[in-house]
């Protein structure tokens, strides 16, 4: 059954992903940043945004912050890994520019661990629903 809780991590996941898009794209675009590190700031700022926004306003978690935060952290170093690889194979092997590789990298991320085995919801690499707040969302 849909509901609040489902309508508010949806709308957390699209901020979130819009905001490390245009942490991103600003970075390499106008500070002369290379893609590569530009990701990794950008993911970085996503990790504390997503995570302090669906933990506090999405889940209103009573979960313990540290466990909760390291196993959310190790969904997050996995998306992020798979982006960094899609951004090394589109860019470095296959020469595709850059701004459409991250933008595709982010989809291909978010849409393979939201589908995890059905059961696992990584939605931009971050396992809250089952993994770290045990709800299940869908």
């Amino acid at each position: 059954k849909f509901g609040l809780v489902h309508a508010r991590y949806i709308f957390v996941g699209l901020i979130t992903n819009v905001s490390v898009l245009a942490v991103y794209y600003s970075l390499t675009l106008f500070a002369g940043v290379g893609p590569k590190s530009a990701l990794f700031f950008a993911t970085l700022l996503g990790l504390v945004l997503n995570y302090l926004a669906n933990s506090t306003w999405t889940f209103n978690s009573s979960t313990k912050r540290f466990h909760s935060s390291l196993r959310y952290l190790v969904g997050y170093v996995a998306s992020y890994s798979l982006q960094w690889l899609i951004l090394y194979v589109g860019t470095d092997l296959l020469g595709f520019a850059h701004q459409w590789v991250v933008l595709v990298g982010l989809v291909i991320a978010s849409i393979s661990f939201f589908k995890f085995k059905g059961i696992s919801i990584l939605v931009y690499l971050n396992f809250f629903a089952t993994e770290v707040f045990r709800l299940k969302v869908f």
